[in-house]
């Protein structure tokens, strides 16, 4: 397993540290060609992991997994979109469905693992959104504790471009007292 696809045996790369032959094998191993042979593979493995009954079309089989997956999201939706309506989908499902299939289709194509690639960006933004303040203490500042809550609903005349008959977002004309 530690050995490098594609390189002859008595290559000096094959001396290096064995977690470094295992990295570079990984990622030879997590290639999207390697994973998905054909388009018709891709879709299989979307269907599966997003638990949908649908038949993958035989038209895709002939088509390379890495030229079908280069599709931008709307590509993608508007694909999904067309087989759902095919495979006759219930109608009011195949909007959100082709939403969610294009969504996890650019995944797929991004990540080996996209469960675990979400997982940590969920984690993270968690972690980050944690830290935010709660409560007013948790922003109050300087001599005059307050102050810092009137000036954060304090907006100044101007400080936007207002078009001609739209709404202006005037100050607050009485300050909040706290």
């Amino acid at each position: 397993m530690n050995t490098i696809k594609h390189i002859p045996p008595d290559n000096p790369i094959h001396r290096l540290a064995p977690a470094l032959r295992q990295t570079i094998r990984s990622a030879q191993d997590n290639a999207f060609d390697t994973a998905f042979p054909s388009a018709a593979s891709f879709l299989a493995t979307l269907f599966d992991q997003l638990r949908v009954n649908l038949v993958v079309p035989e038209s895709v089989n002939s088509i390379v997994a890495t030229e079908f997956a280069e599709k931008s999201f709307g590509e993608f939706t508007r694909f999904f979109l067309a087989l759902l309506q095919e495979q006759q989908y219930p109608e009011q499902a195949i909007p959100q469905a082709s939403a969610a299939l294009a969504t996890r289709a650019m995944l797929l194509r991004a990540f080996a693992d996209p469960d675990a690639a979400m997982c940590l960006v969920r984690e993270k933004v968690i972690s980050v959104v944690e830290s935010f303040p709660k409560t007013a203490g948790d922003i109050e500042v300087g001599r005059k504790k307050a102050m810092c809550l009137i000036h954060s609903f304090w907006q100044p005349r101007n400080t936007f471009s207002i078009k001609r008959n739209s709404i202006a977002p005037y100050p607050l004309r009485y300050p909040i007292r706290l």
